[in-house]
């Protein structure tokens, strides 16, 4: 089944603010939450990619991990196209 534009950003809207407001339930299942919406970071619609950016964001927060937070913005880019993800792996 596949989900409609509106759909699918309205779900990314609940991620994130479940992120916001409860990180670490959404630290447990990061795993599981960082494809699917890495994936729709790619998506054709502006709305629903804007909206996948912003939750990749809220999620990559989520990991509970300090160490990490200096390059969380590179791996959010990496989401984004392959040709981001080298700069990510070089900038790690």
């Amino acid at each position: 089944v596949k989900a409609k534009p509106p759909q699918k950003e309205a779900t990314l809207q609940i991620i994130e603010a479940v992120a916001t407001k409860s990180p670490k339930s959404i630290g447990h299942v990061l795993v599981t939450l960082a494809m699917p919406v890495a994936e729709l970071t790619c998506d054709i619609k502006k709305e629903v990619k804007e909206a996948a950016i912003s939750t990749m964001t809220a999620i990559c927060n989520c990991t509970g991990n300090r160490d990490l937070e200096p390059f969380l913005p590179f791996v959010v880019k990496a989401a984004q196209s392959i040709d981001s993800t080298h700069v990510c792996v070089e900038k790690l």
